[in-house]
Formats: structure tokens, sequence, C-alpha cells
């Protein structure tokens, strides 16, 4: 159970506080949430955080890593902003390859629901990926987020599953402790991309909506952080956070 945030966090005041798998609500601004966090500056302030997660005790049982042709998911004690243990995404070798990070939270109702991920970049430029997966029980929507670090390109995966540039760059930094954020909002009622945010710049969203698909799941939410698609190779990526927001503006 997450400490009264009138009580000092374990690194400093709130900097205990985090929440477990499933569904928390959140009592706070999300200025508020962004100091426990220790976010940068360029965290996204709209919607209702429901959800949010560190890694520094390790993945729980509703997170896994995941990987393809040889590459590499691991926890890493020598990035983390919370003084634990960050997810160390590594892309090695393969031009198909990838690695990442999956998170599934039950969600009943989200309407425009958005998910952000802060993370950094330590050795050459990788393509990070941000995947958001909407199960409502009749319907899979999946909308995606990537940014291409070495040519500064961000693209949207539209309806007919291929990525499409947006007329929007973002320059990124290696280093630590040069955090990054990206965030994806979509919206369940008819799909649609409701805004994108790299480092605090809002994305130009070209025209297009999610992959739309029927399924018969359950409804939650599943989403992905993805070190995916060189070269180049002997890319690093440290996922310290995941935050998962409701009730986001139109």
């Amino acid at each position: 159970m997450a400490r009264p945030l009138s009580q000092g966090g374990i690194d400093g005041p709130d900097g205990g506080f985090f929440a477990g798998s499933g569904i928390y609500p959140v009592q706070s601004d999300l200025g508020e949430l962004a100091v426990r966090l220790g976010a940068p500056a360029s965290i996204d302030r709209l919607g209702n955080v429901i959800y949010m997660r560190d890694f520094r005790y390790g993945l729980n049982s509703s997170e896994w890593g995941s990987s393809g042709a040889g590459e590499d998911v691991h926890l890493s004690g020598n990035h983390s902003m919370y003084g634990g243990y960050t997810v160390r995404l590594e892309k090695v070798a393969s031009t198909s390859s990838y690695s990442g990070v999956e998170v599934r939270t039950v969600a009943r109702s989200a309407g425009r629901v958005g998910v952000e991920t802060l993370f950094a970049v330590i050795t050459n430029y990788p393509k990070a990926k941000l995947y958001l997966y909407r199960y409502t029980g009749t319907q899979l929507y999946r909308w995606g987020l990537q940014w291409d670090t070495a040519n500064q390109e961000v693209s949207i995966l539209t309806d007919v599953d291929t990525w499409t540039l947006t007329g929007t760059t973002v320059k990124c930094l290696i280093g630590y402790p040069l955090l990054h954020s990206m965030k994806l909002v979509g919206d369940e009622s008819d799909g649609d991309y409701v805004r994108a945010l790299i480092d605090g710049v809002e994305i130009d969203l070209p025209e297009g909506t999610a992959v739309i698909s029927s399924s018969t799941v359950d409804p939650h939410l599943l989403l992905r952080v993805f070190n995916s698609a060189g070269p180049p190779y002997g890319c690093f990526m440290y996922v310290d956070a995941i935050m998962v927001t409701v009730n986001e503006p139109p």
C-alpha cells in the first residue's frame, strides 16, 4: 500500500510512492506526481493517472520482457533514477529483432486513454516504440508511436498497419541522467489518435486511426515499450517508468 502523501517516501518526500499491478487511483495533480517520480519537466500533465509503475524492485507478475533473434531484456541497477532496478532493452545485431517490456492492467472503461514512458538512451540511437493496446471485449485497438532517434523522425502506426511519418522531428540526446519521455493518447470510441508528445514536443499527427480488429478478450490495457528495427546496432534503452491516464482532453 502506498504511503499517505503527508509522509515522506524512501527517497525523499513521497519518493517511495509507486503503484503495484492493476488500477490505482492517484489523489494528486500531475505536477505533484512528476515530482514524486523524479520526472523531467517535459512530463505531460493532462489526464487522470490510474496506474504508474517504476521498476526499482524488478518486474512483477503483470510485467515481462520480450525479445527476438538473440536480443536481450534484463534488469539493471546501473541507470535507475530511483536507486533500484531499471529495465534495460538491448538491440544487438538483427534488423528484424527487438527487445521490449510489456505491462498489462485491467481497465473496464478507458475512453480517451494515454500511456507515457520515461527512459534513457545510453549507447547509439535506437528506434524507440511505444504501443497502446486496448481490448474492449469486442474490439482491439492498437496505437503506436515510433521515434527514430538517429534521424530525429517520428511516425505513427496507421489503420493499414504501417508506420507513417509525421511532420515533426525531435532531437535525441544520449547519456544518463538525460531522461526522455514519450506519450501516446488514443480514443477507443473511434480509434482516433488524440495526441502524441516526445520530450514535451507535441507531434503533428497525420490522418489515421489505430489498427482495429475484432477481439473477445476480456477488457484490459496492454502497454509495450520496444527498442526495435536497427541499424544502428548496439543500442541500449533503460526504461524507468510507465504511467497510464484516462479522461484525456479531446
